[in-house]
């Protein structure tokens, strides 16, 4: 029985070259058409609700059958992408964390982001986090930069091992309140000194995501704060996940239907227990292969540009 499932994901799409901030990592919309008229041609577009009954009912697959999502609830899904879809009457899930969208606050994920677009000496960033470590090591209880270049795995098919070094000691790496504080240093020399309006030109407001809800698109957790959720504690998972599915709920989302998109593609297995604690469909996450629902532990599709498994319950 087929049960195989392509899962596209999205981040920026726009059009990058008239973009102010032109370094970022996205697509050009022109391209984006291109894309949708090639998976209108060659795959079966199916919504993310048809996927999770015909896996409940045992159903066979269709043939090529492909699921667009698109993360982390960027203004430009509402500006770019939603007009395509509602006017090929396909459906896109997007996946959104509460904080960017309730609190007019600038994730730190997105932060690194612009300032890794706008500083064009990467090795300006690293010998600011060496002397940060200097200055910060009694008070937060650092180790020694030379330690943290020895642990951190700077391979990567997307980014320089300086980006990666840079990206893991700002995301997971550091203490959490050293790296916030430096995150918001860098953000403010590089880009902005206005937090909440960078917020608003950059992320979907609450009447943006309702209109697409009502017009089919899906809606599913992204976490609180775009968090790496092994990083954290049972409790904490649990804090980051309950508050997304309550954003849900207030956004009008079918709790019979609710999903969630693993930040950075991490998860563990205390994550997994309170997934199913709350009765969450399926999780999404980022391996670089397609997957076979026969064959798979739970539901594992992927994607077709950079690849992602969804685990089933």
């Amino acid at each position: 029985m087929n049960k195989k499932v392509t899962i596209v994901m999205y981040h920026f799409v726009r059009e990058i070259k008239e973009s102010r901030y032109k370094g970022i990592k996205g697509l050009e919309y022109k391209n984006f058409k291109k894309q949708i008229n090639f998976f209108i041609n060659n795959y079966n577009i199916i919504k993310m609700e048809d996927m999770i009954n015909l896996k409940k009912e045992n159903k066979e697959f269709p043939e090529k059958c492909l699921i667009l999502t698109f993360d982390d609830g960027y203004k430009d899904h509402f500006d770019y992408v939603f007009p395509i879809l509602d006017k090929y009457n396909i459906q896109g899930s997007f996946f959104a964390p509460v904080k960017a969208i309730k609190e007019n606050k600038v994730l730190d994920v997105n932060k690194i982001h612009f300032i890794l677009s706008e500083c064009n000496n990467k090795l300006e960033i690293i010998e600011f986090l060496k002397e940060k470590l200097k200055i910060y090591k009694k008070e937060f209880d650092l180790e020694s930069f030379e330690y943290y270049q020895k642990i951190i795995d700077t391979s990567s098919r997307f980014d320089t091992p300086e980006v990666i070094f840079i990206k893991r000691m700002l995301q997971v790496i550091l203490p959490e309140k050293f790296r916030n504080m430096l995150v918001n240093e860098l953000f403010y020399k590089y880009v902005s000194s206005s937090e909440e309006s960078f917020s608003k030109d950059l992320y979907l407001n609450i009447d943006q995501i309702k209109c697409m809800i009502k017009n089919g698109m899906h809606f599913g957790a992204h976490s609180y704060d775009h968090c790496w959720l092994s990083a954290l504690s049972k409790h904490e998972q649990e804090i980051q996940i309950e508050k997304s599915l309550s954003f849900l709920k207030e956004i009008g989302m079918n709790n019979e239907y609710f999903t969630i998109c693993y930040p950075y593609g991490d998860y563990n297995k205390e994550t997994l227990d309170i997934l199913r604690k709350n009765n969450i469909k399926a999780g999404f996450t980022t391996i670089p292969r397609k997957a076979d629902l026969n064959n798979d532990p739970g539901l594992t599709p992927s994607y077709w540009r950079i690849n992602k498994e969804i685990l089933l319950f």
